[in-house]
C-alpha cells in the first residue's frame, strides 16, 4: 500500500498480536516515539476478559510519554452493560489521555443489526456514565469500518455525540458515514512498519488524527512540549534494472503466475521481502512479487 502523506500526526494501534510471545521482547515504546508516534491506540479488552499485553502496554506507553486511546472490542457474547465494565475497571486507576473507545466491528455470530446496535448503545451508555466519576475523562469514541456501519449501523443522530475512529484502507482521505460529518481518527492501512515501531509484529495498524500536532494538544488540552521534527518512516524503494521484470502472484517461479509487468527504472515501494535459497523476492504495491535477484543476477536497485 502507498503511504497516503497528509499534514496530520499519526500513530498505530496495538494488542497482543503485536507480541511475538515465543520471545521474552514486547513492544519497545521508545522505537515507537523515536519512529515518530504521537500517539497509541491500546486494547484493553474483549467480552469480559483482559488483553494479555494491556498491563504491559498500557503502563511503558505512559512512561515514554505517549499518549494513549484505549480500546474494547465489542462482542456478542456478553451485554453491552457487562464489557463496559469490564473495560472501565481496566482503566479507572490510569484513565486515558486521549479516548475511550468502542471497536464495533465484530461480524462472527452477530446476532443482526438491531441486537448488535443495542449492545453498542447499552456499552456506550454505561461507560459514559462510568468515566464521568472521574475528575478527568477521556473522550468517547466508536470505532467502526464504512461498510461495516453501512450494514450494522444507523444514521440516527444519537450516535453523532460520539468521536468516530473510522477504518478505511485507503490512500483516498475517506469521508464519515451519517450521521458523523467528518472522522477524528483514520485507520488508513496496515503497512509493514511493525518492526519500524518497536512491534514484534512484520504489519502494524497505522492511523491519522485530523489535525497537526498543535491541533492534537489543543483538542485534548494536553501540555505538548516542542519537540525535534522527526522524519516519517522511510518507505524503501526499488527501481527495475532490467527491460521488463514480471509481477508474480507468489514469490518463487514455479508455482506463481504472471500478472503484469514492470519496464526499466520503474520504481516500486518494498512491502515485503522473502529469501528462497540465494533469490530475494520482493512484495510491491502493485500487489505482487517480483525478482530482485534470482540465479545470481540482481533485477532491481536501490532507488
Amino acid at each position: 500500500m502507498v503511504y497516503p502523506q497528509l499534514p496530520y500526526v499519526f500513530g498505530p494501534d496495538i494488542s497482543v498480536w503485536q507480541d511475538d510471545n515465543s520471545t521474552a521482547q514486547m513492544v519497545d515504546f521508545d522505537i515507537m516515539r523515536q519512529a515518530g508516534a504521537t500517539f497509541v491506540g491500546i486494547k484493553v479488552s474483549q467480552s469480559t476478559w483482559i488483553d494479555q499485553d494491556f498491563v504491559y502496554n498500557w503502563h511503558n506507553a505512559r512512561l515514554k510519554g505517549i499518549p494513549r486511546k484505549a480500546y474494547h472490542f465489542l462482542d456478542w457474547d456478553k451485554t453491552g452493560k457487562e464489557q463496559a465494565r469490564t473495560f472501565y475497571g481496566a482503566l479507572k486507576n490510569d484513565p486515558p489521555e486521549l479516548l475511550a473507545v468502542c471497536d464495533y466491528e465484530k461480524r462472527t455470530n452477530a446476532p443482526g443489526r438491531s441486537k448488535m446496535l443495542d449492545t453498542l448503545y447499552d456499552f456506550m451508555e454505561e461507560q459514559k456514565r462510568l468515566f464521568d466519576l472521574l475528575d478527568r475523562r477521556p473522550k468517547d469514541a466508536i470505532y467502526t469500518g464504512i461498510s461495516f456501519w453501512k450494514e450494522f449501523g444507523s444514521t440516527d443522530s444519537y450516535w453523532a455525540r460520539y468521536l468516530l475512529w473510522l477504518a478505511f484502507y485507503s490512500t483516498m482521505v475517506p469521508a464519515a458515514p451519517k450521521p458523523w460529518s467528518q472522522w477524528t481518527f483514520w485507520q488508513w492501512g496496515t503497512p509493514a512498519w511493525g518492526r519500524q515501531f518497536g512491534a514484534e509484529s512484520k504489519d502494524i495498524d497505522m492511523n491519522y488524527f485530523r489535525g497537526n500536532k498543535a491541533e492534537f494538544c489543543k483538542f485534548f488540552d494536553l501540555q505538548c512540549d516542542e519537540e525535534p521534527i522527526v522524519e516519517e518512516p522511510k518507505i524503501q524503494k526499488m527501481c527495475v534494472n532490467v527491460r521488463s521484470l514480471n509481477l508474480r502472484t507468489i514469490p518463487g517461479k514455479e508455482q506463481s503466475t504472471i500478472i503484469g509487468q514492470a519496464f526499466q527504472d520503474t520504481e516500486v515501494v518494498v512491502l515485503d521481502r522473502q529469501i528462497l535459497g540465494e533469490d530475494i523476492w520482493i512484495k510491491v504495491q502493485m500487489e505482487g512479487w517480483m525478482a530482485q535477484q534470482f540465479q545470481g543476477y540482481r533485477y532491481m536497485r536501490d532507488a
